[in-house]
């Protein structure tokens, strides 16, 4: 069902995570026909706690390669 995902996906986990967790994203990454990974230094499970900075950057460099020139704002 997964594979049936056409959409961008972003991954984004702490570096700090668990690797049980690290080993579940590996196995999302396989699955997902368009997809990135973004691993957040400094942070763990709830990465957009841990480190918000690192984690708004990944989204937005994410959101920035996928959204035309003309609408930034």
């Amino acid at each position: 069902m997964i594979e049936s995902v056409r959409a961008p996906e972003l991954l984004i986990g702490g570096a700090l995570d668990l690797d049980s967790r690290k080993r579940f994203a590996d196995e999302l990454m396989s699955q997902f026909v368009h997809v990135e990974r973004a691993q957040i230094p400094d942070a763990g499970h709830l990465c957009s706690l841990d480190n918000p900075a690192a984690y708004t950057f990944a989204l937005r460099q994410f959101l920035d390669r996928r959204t035309p020139a003309s609408n930034h704002t």
